[in-house]
């Protein structure tokens, strides 16, 4: 059974668009599910062609002060970095959406698959350093947009999160972390 689901990050935005009339929350839903799945995938040029090269993602996960990647380079930074931790194959549900003609704010529940030699070079005792360990949390998510609709950032606010002693108790089984398959392009 899987305990990662990444098709479930998208899954209220994509129900929200089936009722959304208006043609801008429209177009800001689909650019957000875009880059969610280019996330699910890997793929950093995907999820650039989502971001506006002003773009600014701020992370509010650190207790020094707020980290900052600003334009293309250095949001590809921010997904080196993020994907030297974990897997590629994670889920953020969102249970809360607000759509506005400025930006997306979503709020969940999220499940990530954190490398084992990680949590090892923190000192921390695993199994397995070459497997996988659940980590779960909270997080906020606002993405404003430009005129464009382009996403100008991401202005990420964690909340709870499983501390990583704790998540070294529990190692993630292969088929429990699902994959994201994507579409293969036509023409």
């Amino acid at each position: 059974m899987l305990v990662i689901d990444p098709y479930r990050t998208w899954q209220t935005l994509a129900e929200r668009l089936k009722t959304e009339t208006n043609a801008l929350h429209r177009r800001q839903l689909e650019q957000i599910i875009k880059h969610m799945k280019g996330e699910a995938a890997g793929d950093i040029d995907e999820i650039l062609t989502t971001v506006s090269p002003q773009a600014t993602y701020i992370s509010y996960d650190n207790p020094g002060g707020p980290r900052r990647f600003e334009g293309h380079e250095g949001i590809r930074q921010f997904y080196h970095q993020m994907f030297e931790v974990v897997s590629v194959n994670l889920e953020f549900f969102v249970e809360r959406l607000v759509v506005d003609d400025y930006c997306v704010v979503t709020e969940g529940a999220n499940k990530s698959a954190m490398k084992g030699s990680v949590l090892a070079a923190m000192g921390i005792t695993v199994e397995d350093p070459d497997g996988f360990y659940l980590t779960r949390g909270r997080t906020l998510v606002v993405w404003p947009f430009d005129r464009d609709g382009m996403i100008l950032g991401e202005y990420i606010y964690p909340g709870f999160s499983t501390a990583p002693a704790e998540a070294a108790q529990r190692r993630l089984l292969p088929e429990e972390i699902g994959t994201f398959h994507k579409a293969p392009r036509c023409g």
